[in-house]
């Protein structure tokens, strides 16, 4: 599991530079002076080797997920991602606080506790430019196209932006009970990449059976091994304190601004999502479509409850719902369980 997590981060070092040079949206000196503090400051503040070997939960959590102001109206955690709106100090130290008690994942999904313990088992040099690599990317993303878009998605309307779009996408199943990650980027990459195989997906986003996929990786993972993010990088957004306008928008700016699907992280309970019989837990979904008349996701359901619960229908394939209740499952990812971040990879 090392190498394939070195692997996997060698690639999103990689990623991260070709973000970092030639920008195509003018920065003003305000914000250039932002993000050159934001990544000083997680180049200065990268733990040790033994500070994380001796570290509490709470203080590894502390140490591992940092957040920094990378733009003038923009705020990024390490590992997270995105953070929408932006959280005070106090918020995060109790966001912190709370996954700190938590197990390391929720079914397939990597909690923020699983993912510091990850992060702990790599060597301080490979941490050291990782983070820096991270950070360098948010910077870019925040100060260029991804600043003038976002803006413009969270209007109420467009004129130019059509109102209903599908763009294709695979559609497999999930190979196995934990790998709704891996088959979720073999949908978006599909087409896009030689790989289709979910185990090597799996491989390069460090899946396994007791850790499940951390979703931080995921953005890296299609950066590098796909041609999904060539015009418009994948980066990920956390969406534990907006609305379900906010997310239709997120959805929208995937599909519509960046012309690639997005991958969503939710509690797949029968109250959101009708055609289960029971209730599942930790989730992702690829997106790949959106209707703001109809107010509607369209999305690829991975797991075939037929297949993995006695008696279940067959669940699998594309699947169109309300953004109402899309966002609460969204919602319930964030708040069902300890340090499990309602969040989407656009």
């Amino acid at each position: 599991m090392g190498t394939s997590r070195q692997y996997v981060r060698a690639g999103s070092v990689v990623a991260a530079a070709a973000l970092v040079v030639g920008g195509v949206v003018p920065v003003s000196a305000s914000d250039a002076v932002i993000g050159q503090r934001a990544v000083a400051s997680v180049d200065a503040s990268v733990p040790s080797d033994a500070q994380l070997a001796s570290a509490t939960p709470l203080e590894l959590l502390k140490a591992v997920i940092r957040c920094e102001d990378v733009g003038a109206d923009q705020q990024y955690c390490l590992h997270i991602g995105f953070m929408s709106p932006r959280q005070t100090p106090e918020q995060v130290d109790a966001m912190l606080r709370k996954a700190s008690t938590g197990p390391d994942s929720d079914d397939g999904v990597a909690t923020l506790l699983g993912v510091a313990h990850r992060v702990a088992t790599r060597p301080y040099d490979q941490r050291a430019v990782d983070e820096k690599a991270e950070i360098a990317a948010a910077v870019k993303q925040a100060n260029g196209v991804a600043k003038t878009t976002r803006h413009v998605m969270s209007a109420a309307t467009s004129s130019s932006m059509p109102t209903r779009l599908v763009l294709p996408m695979g559609l497999p199943e999930q190979d196995t009970n934990w790998y709704c990650g891996p088959a979720s980027v073999a949908a978006v990459a599909y087409g896009h990449s030689t790989t289709v195989d979910q185990s090597t997906w799996a491989f390069r986003l460090g899946t396994t059976q007791d850790g499940g996929t951390d979703v931080s990786q995921m953005p890296a993972v299609l950066n590098y091994y796909t041609s999904r993010g060539d015009s418009t990088p994948y980066t990920d957004i956390s969406t534990g304190a907006s609305s379900a306008n906010d997310y239709l928008a997120y959805v929208r700016e995937a599909i519509y601004t960046n012309n690639h699907p997005a991958i969503q992280q939710v509690k797949l309970y029968k109250a959101f999502f009708p055609y289960v019989r029971v209730n599942h837990g930790g989730h992702f979904q690829p997106v790949n479509g959106y209707d703001t008349v109809a107010r509607t996701v369209i999305f690829t359901e991975v797991y075939d409850e037929a297949t993995y619960t006695s008696g279940g229908a067959h669940t699998g394939g594309p699947k169109e719902l309300p953004v109402t209740l899309v966002f609460a499952a969204n919602q319930a990812s964030y708040n069902a369980m300890p340090g499990v971040f309602g969040r989407l990879v656009i």
